[in-house]
């Protein structure tokens, strides 16, 4: 009983140290507030248990928090009020941060463990950090500030980021498709099998222990990943209710591939949005697209406003035709085309940005020409900071956001990036030769 209440007072006792402490910090009566403070961990052999956190702020003064998202290669930020400054400064106090001396010598050196380092400053300019083998109280008061951020975090996910599905989901009552095969999930991974091996084009067929099947989910869809690495053949299906209407060209994919804010002919601004909406303006009420098929089941008629327009991608944006149908499921064009170039100088970097956004399949890229798939690949490319072919860098290089590097550093992809230049570059690789331009209904030079 003696030793606990000794234990107790001692508890107490750095407690009151510890308000005290704080208490004198703010005994100008001002709350302190940091400037700037940020901690990582290297993971050493094991990168996955690496993390960085760094609480900022802007020119103008407005705060930013930006940390590892769910994989170590992901990056979010989210914008944070002076509140957080100051709840930040009250942990580094009440836990000494700030009097970190700088680097901490091991006694000890072990090559590849993980390593965790800090650093701060307050807006009065007083500054400090610590790296090495810093002191278990600092480790704790880091530990603390990572459980606050990742609070702050809640459930925000970084850009393209997918969650990986461990258990493969029950296929049975279930369809995959691709835009092209529709295959029965009962049988799915025999019968993926057989059309990758048709579609490589395999005289003696590879066998299933050369490909791998893995599941990944964005938001409520389910895609499936089919790969052999051994040829470099990658595709990429999605699962679907057996009722479910399906077209040439799905409606869903197609409003993705439309996404993006453009500048018309006409002097007026059109926004596709990635929930099938049209505004004229940012602060516009949105309107629901609307599609319709011509007699090849290509679903190249959209409603926008009260009228509909024949319309064809092309390497700037779109062209809309005003069209009028002449008999069931056949429409002409009307009046002049209107050219939509789209925005590619206020952060969208390229006329191809949903590559990085959203999954895409074969069905798609089924519609441009293969050079257009080499433009789609090289974009991402450059928008990643590798080197895009010769066959599109001087035209990359009029870009505004493109930076000619001297030396190519490897900057990670996001998971939807990965899954998408895989299957491009399959997609690429295994095309027939070029056709004529009226096999692409849907593009335009």
């Amino acid at each position: 009983m003696r030793t606990k209440a000794i234990m107790k007072k001692k508890l107490l006792t750095s407690l009151l140290l510890a308000m005290l402490a704080t208490a004198m910090a703010w005994a100008d009566g001002e709350p302190r507030s940091m400037k700037y403070f940020s901690f990582r961990q290297g993971g050493g052999m094991r990168i996955e248990l690496s993390f960085h956190y760094e609480l900022n702020r802007d020119k103008e003064g407005k705060g930013f928090l930006t940390m590892t998202g769910d994989c170590w290669h992901e990056e979010i930020t989210i914008p944070v009020g002076e509140e957080v400054f100051q709840e930040v400064a009250r942990i580094v106090l009440e836990n000494g941060l700030d009097k970190a001396i700088g680097f901490y010598k091991p006694e000890m050196i072990i090559h590849d463990a993980p390593s965790l380092s800090f650093s701060g400053r307050f807006l009065d300019g007083k500054s400090f950090n610590g790296s090495g083998d810093i002191p278990r109280e600092f480790s704790k008061g880091v530990r603390i500030l990572k459980e606050y951020f990742d609070k702050l975090r809640g459930d925000i996910k970084a850009p393209g980021h997918l969650d990986t599905s461990y258990e493969r989901p029950d296929f049975k009552d279930m369809w995959l498709f691709n835009g092209i095969e529709v295959v029965d999930g009962s049988d799915a991974p025999d019968e993926l099998i057989d059309i990758a091996n048709d579609y490589i084009g395999n005289e003696n067929p590879a066998p299933p222990s050369q490909f791998s099947i893995t599941t990944v989910l964005d938001g409520s869809r389910t895609y499936i990943a089919v790969e052999n690495p051994s040829c470099d053949y990658s595709e990429t299906y999605f699962l679907i209710k057996p009722e479910w209407e399906r077209h040439l060209i799905d409606r869903e994919e197609l409003i993705r591939y439309l996404a993006g804010t453009y500048h018309g002919s006409d002097g007026k601004t059109y926004i596709f949005t990635y929930d099938g909406k049209y505004k004229s303006s940012p602060n516009a009420a949105p309107a629901t697209l609307a599609f319709r098929e011509t007699d090849d089941d290509i679903c190249s008629n959209i409603k926008i406003g009260q009228t509909w327009y024949n319309f064809h991608v092309t390497d700037h944006g779109l062209r809309l035709c005003p069209s009028k149908r002449i008999k069931a499921m056949e429409y002409e064009c009307v009046g002049k085309p209107i050219e939509l170039t789209i925005d590619e100088e206020e952060g969208a970097k390229g006329r191809w940005k949903f590559t990085s956004d959203v999954v895409i399949d074969r069905g798609m890229l089924s519609y441009v020409p293969k050079k257009v798939v080499r433009k789609m690949i090289d974009e991402l490319l450059a928008r990643c900071g590798f080197k895009p072919s010769d066959e599109n860098i001087e035209e990359l290089k009029t870009r505004s956001w493109y930076k000619d590097k001297s030396t190519y550093e490897r900057e990670t992809f996001t998971d939807t990036e990965r899954l998408n230049i895989k299957m491009m570059e399959s997609a690429y690789k295994f095309r027939d030769e070029e056709k004529t331009d009226d096999d692409y209904p849907l593009y335009e030079e």
